[in-house]
């Protein structure tokens, strides 16, 4: 599944590598919708299973079918409206799927943010120095979506690990999730559709860059 990790990170940059635009030739909407079927296959990947998958696959559909509108009261029928607005409805859970799988997927974090373990002391001096945090004790908590990822890069020596350092150096994508997580989650950014098809190749991209868990043998 290497190659589909790389094919994202090309997508992105060609595609997508700005905040609030895209560019649609079908290429974006073909690899959403493969992925679309690889969920369907239910390949045992930590954070993509059980009741995540069905509402992951929704937030992609209305990606894929998403259709331009007036935003008009008046402008069709209700199924009409869902196909147009889907897409940014499909932003604000795709943001919190990631956010969660940077915390599920790190080596220094659980689920709900606190630390599993101590982060090592030169992690902690660049989180000091990148994010201005006066201390990180073993009761503190990352609640920011770009320090998430901060701490899920650190010496990540997968693949996945390998083209998200370089693509969040080229794109500065650690900037780009914290400038649109909270105004897209808390209402201000009144329409985060236009960031869709970035955050569901980022999605993507930790599904094929996982490798499945295996199955436990029955006692």
């Amino acid at each position: 599944m290497d190659n589909k990790v790389v094919e994202a990170e090309q997508l992105i940059d060609k595609y997508c590598s700005r905040v609030g635009s895209y560019v649609e030739t079908g290429e974006l909407s073909l690899y959403i919708q493969d992925f679309i079927e690889d969920l369907k296959r239910k390949r045992n990947i930590t954070g993509f299973g059980g009741r995540v998958t069905q509402p992951l696959i929704a937030a992609l559909l209305l990606i894929v079918n998403e259709q331009l509108s007036s935003a008009l009261p008046s402008d069709g029928n209700d199924f009409d409206h869902i196909l147009a607005g889907g897409a940014a409805l499909s932003a604000m859970y795709l943001m919190a799927r990631l956010e969660n799988l940077f915390r599920i997927k790190s080596r220094y974090l659980n689920e709900n943010g606190a630390l599993k373990r101590e982060l090592p002391t030169q992690l902690k001096k660049k989180m000091i120095k990148e994010f201005h945090i006066n201390n990180i004790k073993s009761e503190w908590r990352c609640n920011r979506i770009n320090q998430a990822f901060y701490i899920f890069l650190y010496r990540n020596k997968t693949l996945l690990g390998k083209r998200l350092k370089i693509m969040d150096k080229k794109l500065k994508i650690a900037d780009r999730l914290d400038k649109i997580r909270n105004p897209a989650m808390h209402g201000d950014l009144k329409d985060p559709s236009s960031e869709a098809r970035f955050l569901g190749l980022i999605v993507a991209m930790f599904y094929y860059g996982s490798e499945p868990t295996p199955n436990k043998k029955a006692p």
